[in-house]
């Protein structure tokens, strides 16, 4: 019998509202692993947000991170989608001046920014101090970006916009919305790019041909609009019982149980996917 291979995003979906893996899912995905098949972690997180979930689970298994940018941990090698620096930095160029503020991941140390003050906590990821944040203009980034995060001024998103498109054989957009800024007293849209070539659908496929794993035997698990590719691509696209209505409209597979109660093992155990 062929392997089953399982992606599962991290936050709302396998961590618990505390951040955490319960010892429940943590005992099963060891078993999981042990009869031969494949799980990986699959979350829009940097490396450095995600390392210490995959430090905690204690098994040698893939890490997709930066929405499907990034898969770590194949066999000591690692696989990048990323945006051609020159690229970027044609782009940085036309709309530095519409953003409030920015952070661009690379997969090589290296974190980009703009007015870093502004950029919150939970985006940057740098408990350990092992990542070397520079703030700095495109001319001088010396690394392709997996993944940047911009806000961008209101009047401005139209515009940004119309740029994006021409570029758009090289770089994605997801527009996450418009948010209050508190320290800036306004309005900003949170606009999310990363290579036209990277998501976690793709990162999927990649893993399924890499392990030689039969389409029928791919399963993954999210709660967001970021993880419809995967959840698509997969043959048990599987939304959790708290996700968001559009991802469930993509799927007929949803968990019985929420994040806080192993929802995603418990569908695997039902279901005998294993």
């Amino acid at each position: 019998m062929s392997k089953y291979l399982a992606l599962s995003d991290l936050d709302d979906t396998l961590l618990t509202w505390d951040k955490k893996i319960t010892k429940e899912t943590k005992e099963f995905l060891h078993e999981f692993v042990k009869r031969g098949n494949v799980f990986s972690f699959c979350t829009g997180r940097s490396y450095l947000g995600t390392k210490k979930f995959y430090d905690l689970l204690d098994l040698n298994i893939p890490m997709v991170t930066d929405n499907g940018c990034a898969i770590y941990n194949l066999d000591g090698k690692t696989k990048f989608f990323e945006i051609p620096l020159e690229v970027f930095k044609e782009f940085l160029d036309r709309i530095y001046d519409s953003l409030s503020h920015m952070y661009t991941i690379t997969g090589h140390g290296y974190a980009y920014s703009k007015n870093l003050s502004f950029v919150p906590d939970w985006i940057i990821h740098n408990e350990d101090g092992s990542l070397h944040i520079e703030e700095c203009m495109a001319k001088d980034m010396k690394y392709p970006p997996l993944i940047s995060n911009l806000w961008v001024y209101e009047d401005k998103i139209e515009e940004l916009k119309s740029i994006l498109e021409e570029y758009k054989d090289e770089i994605f957009y997801r527009d996450w919305g418009l948010y209050y800024n508190e320290s800036l007293d306004m309005n900003l849209y949170s606009i999310e790019i990363h290579s036209s070539h990277a998501s976690k659908g793709n990162a999927l496929r990649y893993l399924k041909n890499y392990y030689h794993i039969d389409d029928d035997k791919t399963m993954s698990f999210g709660d967001q609009l970021n993880d419809i590719s995967m959840i698509k691509e997969a043959n048990y696209g599987v939304a959790m019982i708290n996700a968001v209505g559009e991802l469930k409209s993509h799927t007929k597979y949803v968990t019985d149980y929420d994040f806080n109660n192993n929802g995603v093992i418990e569908f695997i155990k039902k279901h005998n996917l294993y």
